[in-house]
């Protein structure tokens, strides 16, 4: 399996894996060649049914920063989001918001919002007013090992359709996942999708109306955490 240095250490376990590099060289040979999103159609898996979440593996070190880092805030419901994409991505302005959308979530009594963001963006969410309401945790993390072990310390994760947004499912974490009007084609025209159970889809009306959106996300928080009170 080629995997990009940022998710070494979180793939470490998968089952199955016989051997892990980061470039295919002329020199090693191979029967078959294929991108992983690929497979489900290569595979037929059996009845169509996704395969079982993958074992991902937070190293001990990760998860002692991400305590850390979360430790004032033990007695708050802990939101991890994220609000932009990579940029390198050509739709990436189709998928992102920015970190002011998440204002009335982050004065929800007894919330608190983290942000899992990391990106060429970073700064300036820091030099925004947002960074005194959203706890920034992502900006000098290592890989995706650390960002996998902050999720794990979260009540839920709200974020954009991002790379977190599978690594937050694939833990099998509650996970609000905010998509654009046509969304991706992995996650079907529901609410739900069956590769990721613990997922909820929330799709814009209409493109690029994000406010609608986050309207319907805050009314879906408050019922959320009236429920936590019961």
């Amino acid at each position: 399996m080629l995997v990009k240095p940022p998710l070494r250490r979180l793939l470490a376990n998968l089952e199955g894996l016989d051997q892990m590099i980061e470039t295919a060289r002329q020199s090693q040979r191979f029967d078959f060649y294929t991108p992983n999103m690929s497979l489900p159609h290569l595979v037929r898996l059996p009845g169509g049914r996704p395969p079982p979440l993958p074992r991902l593996a937070i190293p001990d070190d990760s998860r002692s920063r991400a305590r850390a880092l979360v430790a004032p805030f033990a007695s708050r419901f802990r939101i991890g989001v994220v609000w932009a994409g990579s940029v390198t991505y050509r739709a990436n302005n189709r998928r992102s918001t920015g970190p002011e959308s998440f204002l009335e979530l982050a004065s929800a009594p007894w919330v608190q919002l983290i942000s899992l963001y990391k990106g060429l963006a970073h700064e300036a969410f820091l030099k925004s007013g947002m960074a005194g309401l959203i706890v920034d945790a992502c900006g000098d993390d290592r890989d995706f090992a650390d960002s996998a072990a902050l999720i794990d310390e979260m009540d839920l994760m709200i974020t954009t359709d991002t790379a977190v947004v599978h690594v937050a499912a694939s833990l099998g974490k509650p996970v609000w996942n905010l998509l654009s009007r046509e969304g991706y084609w992995l996650y079907g025209k529901g609410e739900t999708t069956p590769w990721y159970p613990s997922m909820r889809l929330f799709r814009q009306a209409a493109q690029g109306d994000w406010p609608e959106l986050f309207g319907r996300v805050e009314a879906a928080l408050h019922t959320r955490l009236e429920a936590r009170k019961t």
